[in-house]
């Protein structure tokens, strides 16, 4: 095996101000819970997140139907009508 050497003085030391503001286990804790926190609802759950999407597919249902009927109007051919027998 390879032998490995800390070379400890090229090694930089935390300040006094680095060390005392670790030095409070509850600040350090919150700050961690508060990072890894889950939101309260999930995205399926929210109203509002569902009222967006319902709206967002509403526009492109419409935007689909709008372009359908321009090529049915670009093609020239009026749209066919069954007729009852």
């Amino acid at each position: 095996m390879k032998e490995f050497r800390l070379n400890k003085d090229k090694l930089k030391q935390p300040s006094d101000e680095d060390i005392a503001k670790y030095k409070d286990f509850a600040s350090v804790a919150h700050g961690y819970q508060r990072m890894t926190k889950r939101t309260g609802k999930r995205l399926y759950q929210d109203p509002k997140f569902f009222i967006f999407i319902f709206l967002i597919l509403l526009i492109l249902l419409l935007v689909y139907l709008d372009s359908q009927s321009e090529g049915e109007e670009s093609n020239g051919t009026p749209p066919q009508v069954e007729q009852e027998s």
